[in-house]
This record gives structure tokens, sequence and C-alpha cells, in this order.
């Protein structure tokens, strides 16, 4: 949704061209309301792409027919390649960005920390059914990997796509692969959508998205990229 102030998928796609990142498609114009208000942008067109909720989860679903993942942990691979060079790119200064990293202190961590556990509780206070009993289950060891923040002083930070998963990857006619859809996090405030982060958070949101199934009680799993 639009609204005023900050507007990642404005300044990141600029900052990705002015570094010479080719992995995107290249933006043309962004039309604004006034001087902050982002109302369209238009970019190249990718001929015969599909994003990653199709064509990702078309390998999944083949691996699990044919019990051979070596195509579907291919492209992971691949995903995983192209989420490191955005990191670098998105790390490498420009007109756009000039100082594109910085260190968040222990106190941002503490807050991080704090409103992690926080939303981990308002999921478990409203989260019912049978989602809500396997979320119980693995609540205490949720917090035990939130804790992990305590122990962290401080950490690098930079700027990062928002919302990275397997949707926002799109592949080609020819089988390339393009990362798209610069607008961060659409549940936060576009301060919150333009601050420094670590890239672990794209990771991790990358990794639920692609990470192979572990065979559940029946022997069958589900894969991530279908749940």
């Amino acid at each position: 949704r639009s609204a005023q102030g900050p507007q990642p998928a404005f300044d990141l796609p600029a900052h990705l061209s002015a570094v010479g990142f080719t992995e995107t498609p290249p933006p043309f114009r962004a039309l604004t309301w006034g001087s902050d208000v982002l109302v369209a942008t238009a970019c190249a067109f990718v001929p015969g792409a599909r994003d990653g909720w199709e064509w990702y989860v078309d390998l999944v679903q083949q691996a699990f027919r044919d019990d051979d993942w070596r195509a579907a942990e291919g492209a992971a691979a691949s995903i995983g390649g192209l989420a490191a060079r955005l990191h670098l790119a998105l790390a490498t200064p420009s007109s756009v960005l000039p100082a594109p990293t910085s260190i968040a202190s222990e106190a941002e961590v503490a807050g991080w920390h704090a409103r992690a556990r926080a939303t981990l509780d308002a999921a478990l206070a409203e989260t019912e059914g049978p989602a809500g009993d396997r979320l119980a289950a693995l609540a205490e060891r949720a917090r035990a990997v939130l804790d992990r923040l305590s122990s962290v002083e401080e950490t690098p930070v930079q700027r990062t796509h928002g919302d990275l998963h397997v949707g926002q990857i799109l592949r080609d006619a020819d089988g390339g692969l393009w990362v798209s859809d610069f607008d961060g996090n659409p549940l936060v405030t576009g301060d919150a959508r333009t601050a420094a982060e670590p890239t672990a958070r794209d990771v991790a949101a990358m990794a639920c998205a692609i990470e192979r199934p572990r065979p559940g009680p029946s022997g069958a799993g589900t894969p991530a990229a279908l749940s």
C-alpha cells in the first residue's frame, strides 16, 4: 500500500542499478504523488517470467512424486547465490545510498529481542485449533532460539530486501532468475521498511520457503513452499 514517507520500492532498485546489479528487472520510472507518496513504478519486462510460488513449487511437487530432490535442491542453491549477490550489491555504496551499512548497538538488538518475544506471545494467544497446537509445541524451542539475541552486543546491519521469499524470485523463459518486489514488509511502517537490519532476516525468510522438509510421523513431509 502507498503511504507517506520513505519508499524502498523507489530507492532500492535505483541503488541496485547504480552499483551495476543486473539480476532484478531494470527500473524505468516511478510515479509519485507529491514528493513522498509512491503511486507506481515501472521496470523492464521479463519474457516468460513465472514467480517462485509457481515454478519452484512445481519442482517441489515433482520431487515428491519422483523421490528425486536434485532439481529442487539445485534451484534452492541458485536462489541462495542470488540472495548473496543481492546483499553484496545492497551493501555497496552508491550515489543513491552513500552509506548503506552500519552497526546495530546492543540496545537495538535488545529491542529486536523484546519485539520478537512479544510477537511470539501474541501468536500463541491468538492462534487456535491444530495450528495453535503445533505452535504451542514449538514455543519453548522458539523462545530458546530468540533468547540467543541476549548474548549479541552489536551486529552489522544494512539495507535489505525486507520481504524475501521464493515468490519474489522470477524465472524467465531461459531459466534465468531475477529478484523482484522491493516494497518491503507490507505490515510495517515506511520508516521500518527502509531501516537497516541484519541480512540474516532475509536469509531466514527465504529459508522458510525453500527448506527441504523432514519426514513427519507418517513418513511424509509437507514442503515449506506449499505450507
